[in-house]
């Protein structure tokens, strides 16, 4: 696991490069994250936890069966690039680099062109979703890149662009469709008020256990109703473990995050045009989170899918200190520190990465 910190620290290093100093920041950016999609792409199979379920994929890939077979084997992307890498007789390891390079290339152009803070925000995204989704959940990885940089749609209200964008992150993963009615948020404000009565009632909601789940049958749109009665008969039924932490290290810090920022949003909205989208973005994952913990699976989920703007968003905390930057710095670094060791030694995102298994995949390609 070690690797993981070794990466974590030398990205570190180069927070001594003001943030005026743009280009430098870029293509510091730049350069790990043409690492980091090596690292990902070329991976060891025993390198992460959902390997295996993909090359189980991979391998139930059956290019003579129809197209309407194989597209309804799962999402359409992945069949494509299953079945391109298949028939042009091509190692299994060009379909994990290809996500990778998807994924960590849209998240870091996302951060160069929302964030003034492009180390803190580097930092951010690799100690939390890059292992959450370029290591593990390569598919939802790739469309929830999509989205964040689909989010200068909103602020644009340019909706069919933003659809477009969606529509295609729906094709590399089917849950993508929950970020379309995100095109309707008031970029302009935000109502302090009504978002932290949406916070409480929201943790409420989830600490007295109301099966806000239930709510969803009355959506009157027909898979929603039957993945209510699915999910809720499955509930019923026991299969699944319901006991879900509702103040873990994650949750305390969204909560912590959302808070602080939202009680500064006046402010922070005149440093950064997208701050309010983002801030939204953010408080609508946390909130989530608590509606959705009677079914933890959908809690953490739905939650991680909007909560990947963290990356754009916990930076902008440095705005609020113009004069020294090193105690938020060092609060982001905490952060980020906390991450990487839940999702290295606790939640066992990742496993022990083996550079002569890297270096054998890479020799295969």
């Amino acid at each position: 696991m070690i690797i993981y910190f070794i990466i974590f620290f030398i990205i570190c290093g180069f927070l001594i490069i003001p943030s005026e100093r743009k280009v430098d920041s870029a293509l510091i950016c730049l350069f790990f994250s043409t690492i980091l999609l090596f690292f990902a792409g070329l991976r060891p199979r025993d390198s992460s936890t959902d390997y295996e379920i993909y090359l189980q994929m991979y391998d139930d890939l059956n290019i003579s069966l129809s197209l309407k077979d194989l597209f309804g084997f799962t999402e359409p992307t992945f069949v494509l690039i299953g079945t391109l890498t298949k028939f042009l007789k091509l190692p299994v390891t060009i379909v994990f680099l290809v996500y990778a390079t998807i994924g960590v290339s849209i998240k870091s152009l996302s951060i160069l062109k929302y964030s003034d803070f492009i180390i803190p925000s580097f930092l951010v995204y690799y100690s939390n979703y890059f292992l959450l989704h370029e290591m593990t959940q390569i598919r939802i990885g790739v469309a929830s890149s999509i989205f964040i940089i689909a989010v200068q749609f909103i602020v644009q209200r340019n909706m069919w662009k933003y659809f477009l964008m969606i529509g295609l992150a729906i094709l590399f993963h089917y849950s993508a469709i929950i970020y379309l009615p995100l095109y309707f948020i008031n970029s302009a404000s935000i109502n302090k008020v009504k978002y932290y009565i949406f916070i409480i009632v929201s943790i409420i909601i989830g600490f007295l256990k109301i099966p806000f789940l239930d709510f969803l049958k009355y959506i009157p749109i027909n898979v929603v109703q039957q993945k209510q009665e699915l999910y809720s008969g499955v509930l019923e039924l026991g299969i699944v473990d319901t006991n879900i932490n509702l103040l873990n290290p994650f949750a305390l810090i969204d909560i912590f995050i959302c808070l602080f920022l939202l009680y500064n949003s006046k402010y922070l909205a005149t440093k950064n045009r997208y701050f309010i989208t983002f801030l939204k973005i953010y408080i609508i994952g946390l909130c989530t989170f608590y509606l959705f913990a009677s079914f933890p699976s959908i809690a953490f989920r739905v939650k991680e899918m909007f909560v990947v703007s963290q990356f754009i968003s916990i930076p902008f905390i440095l705005y609020l200190f113009p004069k020294s930057k090193i105690i938020p710095t060092a609060f982001i670094l905490l952060i980020c520190l906390v991450y990487l060791y839940y999702n290295t030694y606790n939640t066992y995102l990742v496993k022990s990465y083996d550079f002569l298994k890297f270096i054998y995949n890479s020799s295969n390609i």
